[in-house]
């Protein structure tokens, strides 16, 4: 992620296991233990904001694991309702019998 380029997901791994409430509190929806760590997961919007949760979780004596970038969600592509396409294999009601 670049200095203000919109955001990323990011899952920050610090050591311990911290409670739902702790987590959010830290703006984190997502809090798995996977012991003995705790992967938050959170979009950042920022380099600063990314480097102000890293500094908080210091000052709660947290000890950081990992921090990584994940990859965007894939982008599904819009479907129209009631669109098909011919099968080739299926006779058209308009092909005259031979």
């Amino acid at each position: 992620m670049t200095p203000d380029a919109g955001g990323a997901r990011y899952e920050i791994r610090v050591l311990g296991h911290l409670s739902p409430s702790f987590a959010a509190a830290l703006g984190a929806p997502v809090a798995v233990p996977v012991p003995p760590q705790t992967s938050l997961c959170r979009e950042v919007r920022s380099a600063a904001e990314l480097h102000e949760l890293l500094r908080q979780l210091q000052e709660l004596g947290l000890e950081l694991v990992e921090v990584r970038q994940l990859p965007p969600p894939p982008r599904r592509s819009p479907t129209r309702a009631g669109s098909r396409r011919a099968r080739a294999d299926v006779p058209s009601s308009r092909s005259a019998a031979v």
